[in-house]
């Protein structure tokens, strides 16, 4: 008669067996943290450079274009519709024409709700004496923001001073605009752009000549 004599494991292999396994099973976890991980920064390394890139395409198009513009109040008086504080922009600009419902003039206004920076594209002027914009068109430019502020760059005799807001006091639009942006991680962002409609001699359909100064 055969006898089959069956071999079986002894606790120390056991324990041998189930420490090698637990370390095999911690470096999967481990490297697949770190691909979680990396796919995570990525992911929001992305969406910071989508945001700058249409950022930078907006401020682009618009500062760089903004011209002077007056549009009459309640009172029927001339106003500029310039109107920059620390924390909201709304002026007009120069836009190329792309379908037939378009305007050379497009007005436009950036605001911050909720984290997410705000354009407000219309074809009137956007200003706080008109109760509603009825054509008025708002998209996200950005989001994940924190705060934006807007400083303007006046001429006070020979130098340049910086001022936090503009109004309808000032006889012209700035000229330039520094745009800074805090990111909800901290980070930020600046911008610095020349207007179009804010030379030393000439703005916008005016034309300030040199013997004009001197009377």
């Amino acid at each position: 008669m055969n006898y089959k004599i069956t071999k079986k494991f002894t606790l120390l292999e056991m324990i041998v067996a189930t420490a090698i396994f637990a370390i095999v099973m911690m470096t999967v976890g481990v490297m697949f943290f770190s691909i979680n991980s990396s796919r995570n920064k990525i992911k929001i390394y992305k969406n910071h450079t989508e945001n700058i890139i249409a950022l930078d395409k907006v401020f682009t198009n618009s500062f760089r274009n903004a011209i002077p513009f007056d549009w009459k109040d309640d009172n029927n008086k001339n106003l500029s519709i310039f109107i920059g504080t620390q924390n909201n922009i709304s002026f007009a600009y120069k836009h190329r024409i792309n379908y037939n419902k378009d305007t050379a003039i497009r007005f436009l206004a950036f605001s911050l709700n909720d984290n997410n920076l705000i354009a407000t594209y219309s074809n009137t002027p956007i200003v706080p004496w008109l109760d509603s914009q009825t054509n008025a068109i708002s998209e996200i430019i950005a989001n994940n923001v924190e705060s934006i502020s807007f400083t303007y760059a006046a001429k006070n005799d020979n130098s340049i001073i910086w001022v936090d807001s503009w109004n309808e006091e000032f006889e012209n639009i700035p000229l330039a605009i520094q745009i800074k942006i805090i990111w909800e991680d901290g980070s930020q962002e600046q911008w610095l752009s020349r207007v179009a409609g804010a030379s030393l001699y000439e703005t916008y359909g005016n034309r300030k000549d040199d013997d004009e100064d001197k009377l």
